[in-house]
């Protein structure tokens, strides 16, 4: 009886290893199609695409899926290979980005968070991701300091799109100039360099009455932060 209940236990642990291996292969040996139309169902799924909307990320989907594919052969530099395929992510996510209404960004930033906090576990990561939360995405920041601008200073239509695009310039040139330096000091003065451009091309575009109240508003802010 011992025997044959030792046989039934090995033949299941062989059962479930043969099984996990297969599965482990089949998603090693996915290919780019395989895993950028998986990626474009979930993603319809989650954020309610419309058709074009579907279409056009499926073709991104694809275009990056080949390029990770690309990628993983051609380097055997594993630590280069973990930051090329993390640069292709970040641009992927900003291609996906621009095809979406606000609210589908809003939607797909917090499946992002989810996922990495996720990865990252524990108390103080927990942390980073509720800061990366609040400060938001290049584009998620851009509609709100636009939001922001329109209620305070009225802006016209016209002047909330041009505006808009400035925001979203500076605040993806802001998210390259945080990625590309490791000095804190080199990377504080150039955040302040390009603050004062952005402001400068805002400043262009605003009537009299509404620049006073940009000002007043600069002010205010410089103030509450040295007090």
């Amino acid at each position: 009886m011992k025997s044959l209940q030792k046989l039934i236990v090995l033949g299941l642990m062989i059962f479930f290893s043969i099984n996990l291996a297969t599965a482990q292969d089949g998603d090693k040996n996915r290919t780019p199609e395989t895993r950028a139309q998986k990626q474009t169902e979930r993603l319809t799924k989650k954020l309610s695409l419309n058709e074009t909307q579907a279409t056009q990320i499926a073709a991104i989907n694809l275009e990056y899926a080949n390029k990770m594919a690309a990628l993983k052969s051609d380097s055997a530099d594993k630590e280069a290979n973990k930051t090329a395929r993390k640069s292709l992510r970040t641009e992927q996510s900003s291609a996906i980005k621009a095809l979406l209404t606000p609210e589908q960004v809003e939607k797909y930033n917090e499946k992002g968070d989810r996922k990495r906090g996720g990865k990252k576990g524990g108390k103080g990561k927990s942390a980073n991701a509720e800061r990366s939360r609040n400060m938001g995405t290049p584009q998620e920041r851009a509609i709100k300091q636009t939001e922001r601008m329109t209620e305070q200073l009225s802006l016209t239509s016209a002047q909330a799109d041009q505006i808009a695009a400035i925001h979203l310039s500076y605040a993806e040139k802001m998210a390259t100039a945080k990625s590309a330096s490791t000095d804190k000091e080199a990377n504080k003065e150039a955040h302040r360099a390009l603050r004062t451009e952005q402001s400068n091309a805002i400043k262009a575009l605003l009537t009299p009455e509404q620049l006073t109240k940009y000002n007043e508003k600069g002010k205010r802010k410089r103030g509450g932060k040295k007090g």
